[in-house]
């Protein structure tokens, strides 16, 4: 049974900051299992002892469920506490090089990681990836972790 979100059912696709496993998902305490098939697969398992999530290479038939193929659903469905992310926090400040004429200048954010908080930067009005906020409330709401 895959484990429930504090803020979404299990099932759905995480896409803001704020959700936490609130049951563990029992595959997790399986140990991993390539199954015996040859297929190169790289996928990710969960390492009760050491309570992580590491790749494996999956043989890509039968092993157990034990395996996911990211770390970050890995990490979604084993380990209690995980903070999900909008993958719009993940795409960092922008740069662009565009030969917009525009003088379109407007203020957007964006958020650090390393730094756990947001930036103003200067949109032109070049396309760019959905990757910034209109405003700082926006960007921290999103994006900032929160303490669980």
């Amino acid at each position: 049974m895959p484990a429930k979100w504090g803020c979404v059912p299990a099932g759905h696709i995480i896409t803001t900051r704020g959700c936490f496993a609130v049951t563990f998902n029992k595959s997790c305490s399986l140990d991993w299992d390539s199954g015996p098939c040859y297929a190169k697969l790289p996928r990710f398992f969960y390492k009760k002892d050491q309570k992580i999530c590491t790749m494996f290479v999956y043989g890509g038939c039968e092993g157990n469920k034990n395996r996911f193929r990211t770390k970050a659903e890995c990490e979604q469905q084993c380990i209690k506490g995980f903070t999900a992310r909008a993958p719009m926090c993940d795409l960092g400040p922008v740069v662009e090089q565009c030969a917009s004429k525009s003088k379109t200048h407007r203020r957007r954010y964006y958020y650090d990681d390393k730094l756990d908080d947001c930036h103003p930067f200067t949109y032109r009005g070049c396309r760019v990836k959905k990757a910034h906020f209109h405003t700082l409330d926006a960007c921290k709401n999103t994006c900032k972790k929160k303490n669980i």
